[in-house]
């Protein structure tokens, strides 16, 4: 990874450096050549901050709506060096089915207490070999999650792991279910 980063900071120097020798012989006017310096500059910070998924890093944003939990992983808050901590989630997207898809990714939040007590009953069910899906908590007032492909019952998503101290979280784990498998007809003889 170190020597991709030196690679892509020498192409940025070199671009740099071409930009400024052809802005120093050329006969645009200095509007142009500036307006041309700053945005090479602003696409150097775009291009740093649209590749900050590719290297590996955990992503910020928010969870998906359906996913299956592969692992978890709790940092916990330390006080003496005064690190934040985090929870780190490794999951993939669930389809209409709530069968996992796509590619493993991974999610960081920030640590809270309650939501690291439930994410600990989520990944010993992991560790003890049982598959754990994640939904978006619902809304107050209504039963159904918007946007949320789990319909909250345990027949359709499976049971929901017990929520430390019953408080409303971002999302909810529940069980997964084996997948529903479409009949298969009798061969043709």
């Amino acid at each position: 990874m170190t020597g991709t980063i030196l690679i892509l900071t020498c192409s940025y120097v070199a671009v740099a450096a071409l930009l400024l020798n052809l802005n120093l012989s050329s006969s645009h006017s200095r509007l142009i050549k500036f307006s041309s310096i700053i945005l090479v500059t602003c696409l150097y910070a775009g291009a740093w901050h649209g590749s900050l998924n590719l290297l590996g890093w955990p992503s910020k944003e928010k969870l998906p709506e359906a996913f299956r939990v592969h692992w978890i992983f709790l940092d916990e808050p330390n006080k003496h060096s005064e690190e934040e901590g985090g929870i780190y989630f490794w999951i993939r997207h669930l389809d209409q089915d709530n069968f996992p898809i796509g590619d493993l990714r991974s999610f960081k939040m920030p640590w809270d207490r309650k939501m690291a007590e439930y994410a600990q009953t989520a990944l010993e069910e992991i560790e003890g070999g049982t598959p754990i899906n994640g939904f978006a908590a619902r809304s107050e007032g209504t039963d159904e999650r918007e946007g949320a492909r789990g319909t909250g019952t345990p027949d359709a998503d499976g049971p929901m792991l017990t929520n430390p101290e019953g408080e409303e979280l971002a999302f909810e784990f529940r069980r997964a279910l084996s997948p529903q498998l479409p009949p298969k007809g009798l061969p043709d003889l």
